[in-house]
């Protein structure tokens, strides 16, 4: 599944159709999308002299102390450190 922008599409739409709306547009469901969670996980830099961090989801390194992974966005919960 993909989420689009339902209004963009409608407004591309009524451009290349003389103005007109497409009803199924505005009538499709919506959804809320699940936010990904994930966890950190503790590793040693390459250099050795200090420790960084994995997501579990994107497997992207960062520095210690982020709430989402700046990445992908994942949902760290404080203390979930492997």
């Amino acid at each position: 599944m993909r989420l689009i922008d339902a209004d963009a599409l409608q407004n591309e739409y009524k451009q290349s159709h003389e103005g007109k709306r497409l009803l199924l547009i505005d009538v499709a469901p919506t959804i809320e999308p699940e936010p990904k969670k994930g966890r950190w996980m503790l590793r040693n830099a390459d250099s050795g002299f200090h420790t960084d961090c994995v997501c579990s989801e994107c497997k992207s390194r960062h520095a210690i102390g982020w709430n989402f992974c700046p990445n992908c966005g994942a949902s760290m919960k404080e203390g979930d450190l492997e």
